[in-house]
Parts: structure tokens; sequence; C-alpha cells
């Protein structure tokens, strides 16, 4: 076969890094993602082996190279996470920033792919299930830490809120989500995990938010999660936007909810709002009754 098209997570295997990082990486260097009929997304091997070449930090180290401090973050962040470490996550995510994309190129590079590695240690039976609740836990702490370290003023009429309204296996995906838009300047206030949708939609009026986010793991019951967003879409302001992530869903669930802006990675997502918020910034500074 002269193409070999492999799925996100086949790829990340193969070089090592979580689902997350590698969509980041193919977003970065260029690279083409092709989609199947039904949606999915499939990664020409040939690419792949251009991102190993001009990405050769995010690779495993082979057994005669020398790791350095920065290649093996990742693991660092691991065995502090297996320990309960939180101030020990936090300080090397807060030292991975000068070699990452910034604050949320750490949490992809390091937090978010020593989480998926502590989630296939898990499934593979290879730790218990009481280190995987220490990992979540500590990876909780260790997001709080760097959140009272984020120092950029938050602009108080931009304002997003959110959270999961399913499982508390959300809890941390809506806690990163926050932080990053945190670490730009937007007034982020996660209401946590079985948040309701009616609860939802009137924290959103009460604080005036200009977007909702919404984190979703994992799918436990399609048509529930459907009933769901159907009901915020209705209760929301006409004007607020609502933001839906996590590798829950899958393409069919996103294409049954069209009214919701979808975004893979935490990058995507920073990147737009951003870009957002110095949209709204310059409008309030020439009309400041009139752009909120």
């Amino acid at each position: 076969m002269k193409n070999d098209f492999l799925t996100v997570q086949e790829a990340a295997d193969l070089i090592g890094v979580s689902p997350s990082t590698l969509k980041r990486l193919c977003e970065s260097a260029s690279v083409p993602v092709f989609r199947t009929p039904g949606g999915h997304r499939r990664i020409d091997k040939i690419d792949l082996d251009r991102i190993v070449i001009s990405r050769p930090r995010f690779l495993r180290q082979s057994v005669n190279q020398q790791p350095d401090a920065h290649e093996t973050s990742s693991e660092i962040v691991l065995a502090s996470l297996l320990k309960a470490k939180p101030g020990e996550v936090a300080e090397s995510l807060s030292n991975a920033v000068h070699f990452s994309n910034g604050l949320v190129g750490a949490l992809e590079d390091y937090l978010v792919a020593a989480l998926w590695k502590v989630g296939q240690l898990w499934r593979d039976q290879i730790i218990d299930v009481y280190q995987e609740h220490i990992c979540t836990n500590t990876a909780l702490m260790a997001i709080d830490i760097l959140r009272r370290q984020v120092t950029t003023t938050a602009n108080p009429n931009y304002v997003a809120i959110g959270g999961s309204m399913g499982v508390t296996h959300e809890t941390v995906a809506s806690k990163l989500v926050s932080l990053c838009l945190s670490s730009i300047g937007i007034t982020s206030i996660d209401l946590g995990c079985l948040i309701p949708p009616t609860s939802l939609a009137r924290a959103a009026t009460d604080f005036d938010a200009k977007l909702v986010w919404v984190t979703h793991t994992h799918v436990m019951d399609i048509g529930q999660l459907y009933a769901w967003h159907q009901e915020l879409r209705d209760l929301l302001p006409s004007n607020t936007r609502t933001v839906i992530g996590g590798g829950g869903l899958s393409p069919a669930i996103r294409r049954s909810l069209p009214w919701c802006e979808y975004h893979e990675t935490l990058s995507e997502l920073t990147k737009q709002e951003e870009k957002r918020l110095l949209t709204f910034t310059s409008m309030n500074q020439h009309d400041p009754v009139n752009a909120s």
C-alpha cells in the first residue's frame, strides 16, 4: 500500500504524544488531516514522518540518546501526579512555559499528555484506580495553583462561564478551559460538573457572559446530551455563544449541534477567543456604551 492513513490515536501512539498534542502539531506544522466520508480524521504516515523530522523534541528518546530536562517534562509531570505533588506539577509546567507555546502550550504538551498517559496506564491495568484518582485530584490542585499565578489583567466586561453537564470526569477539562481563557485576559468562571442547563443559562444571563463553554470528555447518553444542549440554546440570550469540546464528541454528535462552536484543542480555542477579545476591547474603547 503506497499510503498509510492513520487515525489520530494511532498516529499519536506511534510518535509517543497525546492525541491533543498531535492535533496541535498538525496545526502548527500545516500537516493535512483528511476526513473519511463519515467525518473521521486520518493522517498520512508520510506527513507524520515530516512532523517527526521537524519536531524531534516530541518524540520518545531512543536508548542511545541522553534526554534533557525539557524533553522529559511530561514524564516528570506524570511522576509528580502519581506522587500527589501538585506543587511540583505546577512548577514543572511553569518552567515549561518558556519552551512551549506559552502556558496553553505547556498545559497541552505536558499536563494533558501526562493525564492521557494516566488513562492509558489505567486501561492497561498497570496502575490501580486509586492511583488514577490521585493523579486527577493532583492535577486539579496544580491547575488551581497555576490559576493563582496568572498575572494577566482580566477584562471585567468579557466574561466566559462554563462547566460540564455530565459526570465528574469532566472537572479537569473544564478547569483547563477556564485557566486558558484567564491567561489571555478573559474573566472566566468555572461552574464545575453536573451543572443543569437551566442553571448554566441563568449564570450566563446574570454575568452577561459573552460565551458559555461545555466540556464533553465522556458521553454516556447521546440523546440526553442533545436534549441538554437544545434546552441550553433555548434559554441562553441570543448574543451568547456556546463553545463545546472534548474527546467524547464524535463527528456525528458535533453535526447534531450546529449552533455550537467546536474546538479540538485548548490552543485552537484560546487563539480564537484572543482575537474576539481584541476586537471587543477595541470596540469598547471607541464606544464604551454600546460595545457590550
